[in-house]
């Protein structure tokens, strides 16, 4: 950061105006000014050569961050993960501390956090733009509709401000505050919803130890995705269904019940797999569970986890998420152009 010299301009200004006055005058003023004498004189020194710019090369002389250490930080850190600056600073007997500030002032890298991004085979990163382009070309006059299921236990200590706790002596603290306690077998309910442009679904919470198999996701339209139609699109040819690419989804007695409702839904062949980048429900389910999990709450039974899940999707801000649905298209048509 460059240091404001308009005081010490101004110092400037008053000595060469004053100076005939005499040099306890000009000092007096420099002392009123907040300055001890000492520095006074030095500014007078200053003035008298008509430059208050330090000097070149007057500085101390650099030990650690000369410029070759500088160029093997910045090879150490730049593009790369797991780098330690401790760990660096102890290559280069100094403290961390120095490390983050050489990153910060003596080159152009920037701490940045890792995004979330799931891990795709060859073959879905292959499909993922030509598949989106034909989404876009066929639907993009299109509302879309998307559905998705999440589980939810009676804790969760492994959301960010969960996962610490405070003490002075851990031993103090009760088994709860020190640790994350899990079952094998925790008692779970399968949470689903429905949104689109236009609104949210009513939410569908049910206890289950398995996975989603076709019956319980015909549970799951009857009372999400066909209240929404209901509402929002019932004179509306205009909408697409698009879920993920799970098996149940596409079973056919999902598809008959589809086409009995007379909802389109996107094709199976053409649904690009693995891209929560274009369903912004993905991300839904995380700020539901920061609300339901609060303050490291804990359910005493699924009733009560129920209620609370309730209570807080109701409270939920979703105009994000419509927000960001209306845009799906104009996303699917970039994914297509320039991949992700």
């Amino acid at each position: 950061m460059v240091k404001d010299r308009t005081p010490e301009k101004l110092m400037v200004n008053f000595y060469q105006k004053n100076i005939s006055k005499g040099k306890n005058f000009v000092v007096k003023y420099f002392v009123d000014c907040g300055l001890s004498r000492a520095t006074a004189y030095r500014m007078i020194d200053k003035c008298k050569s008509g430059s208050i710019e330090r000097r070149v090369g007057s500085g101390r002389v650099a030990k650690i961050a000369t410029r070759k250490n500088v160029q093997k930080i910045d090879t150490l850190f730049r593009n790369k993960s797991g780098c330690s600056q401790r760990g660096v600073a102890r290559k280069f007997n100094c403290s961390q501390y120095y490390i983050s500030k050489i990153l910060r002032k003596k080159t152009d890298i920037k701490k940045l956090k890792k995004k979330r991004r799931p891990k795709r085979n060859p073959i879905q990163l292959k499909s993922m733009r030509p598949k989106c382009r034909m989404m876009y070309n066929k639907y993009k006059d299109f509302e879309f509709l998307m559905d998705d299921e999440s589980y939810f236990t009676l804790s969760n200590s492994t959301l960010a401000g969960n996962n610490i706790y405070y003490a002075a002596n851990p031993d103090e603290c009760t088994d709860e505050v020190r640790y994350r306690l899990e079952e094998k077998f925790e008692p779970k309910l399968l949470v689903s919803a429905c949104i689109s442009p236009a609104g949210v679904s009513p939410i569908y919470i049910h206890k289950s130890k398995q996975a989603v198999n076709q019956y319980v996701y015909r549970d799951i339209l009857e009372k999400t995705l066909i209240p929404l139609v209901n509402k929002y699109y019932k004179k509306n040819n205009k909408i697409i269904f698009w879920p993920d690419l799970a098996k149940a989804h596409y079973a056919n007695s999902i598809l008959e019940f589809l086409k009995t409702k007379k909802i389109k839904i996107v094709p199976k062949d053409m649904n690009p797999a693995n891209l929560p980048e274009a369903r912004p429900i993905e991300n839904f389910w995380g700020d539901l569970a920061r609300l339901v999990y609060a303050g490291n709450w804990i359910a005493k039974d699924l009733v009560e986890l129920e209620s609370k899940i309730r209570y807080c999707y109701s409270k939920m801000d979703t105009e994000i998420y419509l927000t960001q649905i209306r845009n799906v298209a104009k996303k699917l048509n970039k994914i297509a152009r320039e991949g992700l």
